[in-house]
Formats: C-alpha cells, structure tokens, sequence
C-alpha cells in the first residue's frame, strides 16, 4: 500500500512541478474558456490546480481508500469548479474549488466504505469523520499505544454512544465486509432473524 499511503502516484509526482497560476493569468484562461469553451485553457486551470487536489487527497488519506482514486474524485469536483466558477466575484479558484474537490471526495469514502453497512445518520457521521483523529489523539497521550477503555473515552471525546464506536471500529479495521448487519441510527447492528431451514 505504499502508493496509497506516500502519495507517489504519477499525479502526484505531476503536481509537484506544476506552476501556480497568477490572478491574470487564471483570469485570461477563465475568458479564453467562456468564450470559445477552449478545453485547452480548461485543461490548463485543472492541472494547475492539482496540487490542490493532492492535499485534499492526503487530508483524507487515512480512510483505506486509494490514493488514485481519490484524485479521480478530486479531479471531478474541480471540473465541476471550474464550469460553475465566476472569476468577476473577486475570488480565486483555488477558494472556490476546495468546496468542491473535498465534497466529491468525502462523497466517495462515505460511499466506497459505508453503502452497504452504516447508516448515514449524524451520529455515524460524526463518528466516521473524527474516530482517526479521536485514536491518534488517545495515542498520543499515552505512549502510541491505546488505554484501557479507549472506545469510552472516544465516545465521550465525539459525544456517541460507545457500543457505536466499537461497532464502526470493526467495520474500518479491515476490508469492508458485505455480509455484515447494517448500522441503526444509533450505530448498533440492526439484527435479523435467521432464516428457517
């Protein structure tokens, strides 16, 4: 997984030497786009932009899901940017587009890690989004390791119900598991009687 983790995709190594646009030059490719949808000068605000995408892509990189595919999405949510973006409003694009290159691209982890086991509720969210940064901030106050009843002081720390995070930290452990109860809304396993021989 060294792809995934270290970002040496070849995008990734195509951002690094990419030069930044300046505000007249992200504007005279903005009126070259408008007006004759030249994919050229489109393509040239997106490449520029890369190294924008990486970074969204690294912010999220602790979710197990591909590097590359991360960027894919990324690169979507830019292109979305760049056709909805107004460069009269007097912002830059890089403000505009971080919306949506990081909204694409939650969009996909939610997706990839969760369609068929967790239910989207606010509690799950939350949990979701925090329970990496909730571990490595227990970790790092005692010596890298875990304490004993992580999962209570990590449910008290995101305000969840702690058999929540036990159940959500089995699902991310590993590869996700079709064959496993869905989430209720309170995040415990929704069980369901066994079939009848």
């Amino acid at each position: 997984m060294v792809t995934e983790t270290h970002f040496s995709t070849p995008l990734a190594k195509t951002a690094k030497a990419v030069e930044f646009l300046s505000l007249e030059q992200e504007r005279e490719l903005f009126a070259r786009y408008r007006a004759t949808r030249d994919d050229r000068a489109r393509n040239k605000l997106a490449l520029a932009h890369l190294p924008l995408v990486i970074a969204e892509a690294r912010k999220l990189s602790g979710f197990n899901v591909p590097a590359d595919d991360l960027i894919s999405e990324g690169n979507c949510g830019l292109m979305q940017a760049i056709d909805g973006f107004d460069p009269e409003k007097g912002v830059r694009l890089s403000s505009y587009a971080r919306h949506w290159v990081r909204s694409t691209m939650i969009t996909y982890v939610i997706r990839e890690r969760c369609i068929m086991t967790i239910a989207p509720s606010k509690t799950n969210r939350r949990l979701f989004f925090g329970l990496n940064k909730a571990i490595e901030a227990l970790k790092a106050t005692n010596n890298g390791t875990l304490p004993p009843f992580a999962n209570r002081q990590i449910a008290d720390a995101l305000d969840v119900p702690e058999r929540s995070v036990e159940s959500l930290s089995a699902r991310l452990r590993g590869p996700l598991a079709l064959d496993l109860p869905p989430l209720d809304a309170a995040g415990a396993a929704v069980l369901r009687p066994a079939p009848l021989p």
